[in-house]
């Protein structure tokens, strides 16, 4: 696994499968999900890349000026 701080940083030459969003790995949804990005990129001898974000958004959402 590569982790790439930016997304200026994470550059695939040739494409790759992406989702995008914050995942825990936990919940069977998200499970579903990485595992299809998978089989995808695998299929499509591409990287299969998880883009989420940090801070998580309610971080950044319930901050108070």
């Amino acid at each position: 696994m590569n982790i790439f701080r930016g997304v200026k940083n994470a550059q695939f030459e040739g494409g790759c499968v992406l989702t995008i969003g914050n995942f825990d790995g936990v919940h069977l949804g998200h499970q579903t999900l990485l595992r299809q990005v998978a089989e995808m990129a695998a299929a499509h001898h591409l990287p299969s890349v998880l883009l989420t974000f940090e801070p998580h958004p309610i971080e950044v959402l319930r901050r108070r000026a």
